[in-house]
């Protein structure tokens, strides 16, 4: 570990920074190197997937859908958050769920009538990979009100699996989140042991920002560590901090311009949102999400409430996500090394 920590501190000081992990020992080192591996290896596997193909396919099934509509993928999504909550799986489930969706989406013409059966069957394969318990299936039908028989939801199982090439393991914007925080100086790991199922009101604040980035369209098809790096943006404009620094570019391999840029459009669709989502309020308004304690202290969702009814943030939309599907995306990072081995 000695020599694993010599070398990573080595890299961050070299890039005029104090290693995250400075005059830390015991298990914080552990669990910050073990933490620093899981983003290396996500941002890898990330920058070998979202090539450009990849994510103008993301971007752009919206347009080829003949039955589906803008409007009815965010019913959809709304629904998903809502009965993820209910169910009181983690946010990684919830992630995935909806990444398996747009990826079945992006291969395949699906009708109107299929629609919410492959948003239950994402819900469904979501949770197992990420829970240790599951909903069964005839729990799957009747959330459906029976619209999606028990057959129906195992044939689409198989299809989207296949679809996939069985492949569950594409990087999510939560997998970035436990080092970004720590990057951006908002939360320490050591400040976020809490009950399962719980979050802290900075983890609860980032969540909202990445149910809002689900539930808007116009995100498709962008990186997930660059989701991430934006809502943790948000989350320090919304704390009063400024909205980016040198620790969170260089952890999450993105540039000011586009962390600051993205956020600003989220920051726009959440002031959409927050008055039109009933996921989100059901959601956040939960003590587990950082809601309302105590009868005299705000909540998460009512300070960011409070906060996007006075926020003046321009109007954007991400360039990148405007163009047509077959426009050119811009490159993706090259695989980042920290020398930790």
């Amino acid at each position: 570990a000695r020599a694993v920590c010599k070398s990573w501190k080595k890299i961050v000081s070299e890039a005029g920074m104090e290693p995250l992990e400075a005059n830390v020992t015991g298990e914080a080192l552990i669990d910050g190197i073990q933490n620093q591996r899981m983003l290396e290896s996500s941002l890898e596997r990330e920058a070998a997937i979202y090539n450009e193909k990849q994510r103008a396919a993301l971007a752009g099934h919206m347009t080829w859908q003949t039955e589906i509509t803008p409007t009815m993928r965010k019913t959809l999504v709304n629904w998903l958050v809502e009965v993820h909550f209910k169910f009181r799986f983690r946010e990684p489930s919830l992630a995935l769920t909806i990444q398996l969706l747009d990826r079945f989406m992006s291969m395949d013409v699906v009708t109107r009538r299929r629609y919410q059966t492959v948003g239950v069957t994402a819900f469904m394969l979501g949770v197992k990979f990420e829970e240790r318990h599951n909903p069964s299936l005839g729990d799957l039908s009747y959330i459906t009100d029976y619209s999606s028989s028990r057959q129906q939801i195992l044939d689409m199982e198989k299809e989207m699996l296949n679809a996939v090439n069985y492949d569950l393991v594409h990087p999510k914007p939560t997998d970035f989140m436990t080092r970004l925080l720590h990057a951006s100086g908002l939360e320490k790991p050591a400040q976020n042991h809490l009950p399962k199922g719980e979050y802290t009101a900075v983890q609860a604040t980032v969540h909202f920002f990445l149910d809002v980035i689900a539930l808007d369209q116009q995100f498709l098809g962008m990186r997930p560590s660059l989701l991430c790096a934006a809502a943790i943006s948000c989350a320090l404009t919304v704390a009063g901090r400024p909205a980016w620094n040198r620790k969170l570019g260089f952890y999450a391999q993105c540039t000011k311009e586009e962390v600051t840029f993205l956020a600003d459009c989220v920051l726009a669709s959440a002031k959409l949102s927050v008055m039109a989502s009933n996921c989100l309020t059901l959601k956040y308004q939960a003590p587990r999400m950082g809601g309302k304690k105590a009868t005299n202290v705000p909540g998460v969702f009512d300070k960011l409430k409070t906060f996007l009814a006075n926020h003046s943030a321009p109007a954007k939309t991400p360039k990148p996500l405007t163009q047509g599907s077959n426009a050119p995306a811009p490159a993706a990072p090259g695989p980042v090394t920290y020398a930790l081995v």
